[in-house]
Order: structure tokens, then C-alpha cells, then sequence
């Protein structure tokens, strides 16, 4: 019988309300290994470096397609939702000549 950790809680209070009283924690812990609690563990997100990067170049350079494509590697968006996130944030980026240097201050304007 697999149970998550909130049925798991519903019946160890339930046991302890008809018990007559409260349940020790050996009793517990009894109910805990005649039960196999299945919980996935839940994976860490991250972002790869690379992709970032890809996407500011392209929003830098103008490359709008470039930079769509980025995004939806980052963010796992279908096309559409990746399209309007993008365009959301393009008046921030002043596309620039690809060997014309690039200032910090330049991005976010």
C-alpha cells in the first residue's frame, strides 16, 4: 500500500483520535515501516549558462528568431508563449552590429 505524506498524516491522527489517546512515537514509527510511502524526490531546476547567454546575444544582435529559440530551450515554452515573452522584453534591447563592442549599460535600455 503506497500512501503520501499527507494520508500518511490523516491516518496517524486518525489512529491517535480512536487510539484512546496518543500514539508513542515506536508506535508510529511501527505504522511508518508496515506502510511503503512512495515519494518522489522532486527535481532542482537550473539554467545552463550557455543558453543564457545565446539568448542576450541575439537579443543584442536583433536576431529575434535566434533568440526565441533560446528561450524556449530555457523555459520549455511552446512557440506562441516563447514569441510574446520575447517580443514582451525587446524594446529593452537595442540591436547592435555583431563586431561592435557592447557596453553594460546598453542592455536594459
Amino acid at each position: 500500500m503506497k500512501l503520501d505524506r499527507i494520508k500518511f498524516a490523516r491516518l496517524i491522527s486518525y489512529l491517535s483520535r480512536n487510539a484512546g489517546g496518543t500514539l508513542c512515537i515506536d508506535e508510529i514509527q511501527t505504522i511508518d515501516n508496515m506502510i511503503d510511502i512512495d515519494v518522489k524526490p522532486v527535481p532542482v531546476p537550473f539554467v545552463d549558462a550557455k543558453l543564457v547567454n545565446e539568448l542576450l546575444k541575439a537579443m543584442k544582435y536583433g536576431q529575434k528568431i535566434e533568440a526565441v529559440k533560446a528561450y524556449r530551450s530555457l523555459t520549455g515554452l511552446e512557440l506562441k508563449e516563447a514569441m510574446r515573452a520575447v517580443e514582451a522584453q525587446w524594446s529593452y534591447f537595442k540591436p547592435k552590429a555583431e563586431n561592435q563592442p557592447v557596453k553594460l549599460s546598453d542592455i536594459g535600455r
